[in-house]
């Protein structure tokens, strides 16, 4: 997790958490996925970047379908 450590070090923009859970996703490495949306979800609230928390709710869920976690997607 030295990539989230980065996006850490750059106060933890939102932008670099979900471009983070993206690679992850891409590998599909879906815990580390998650865990770097949820962050980037919590970022993109408490900022009101509503586009961005729209965006990545859409990506947890889609993680949550390929987990067949159905009733979370």
């Amino acid at each position: 997790m030295q990539a989230l450590a980065i996006a850490e070090g750059v106060n933890k923009a939102p932008i670099s958490l979900d471009m983070l859970g993206e690679i992850h996703m891409r590998k599909k490495n879906y815990p580390e996925a998650l865990s770097a949306f949820s962050e980037c979800l919590k970022l993109a609230e408490e900022k009101e970047l509503k586009q961005l928390a729209m965006n990545v709710v859409r990506k947890i869920g889609m993680i949550q379908f390929q987990l067949g976690q159905y009733s979370e997607a």
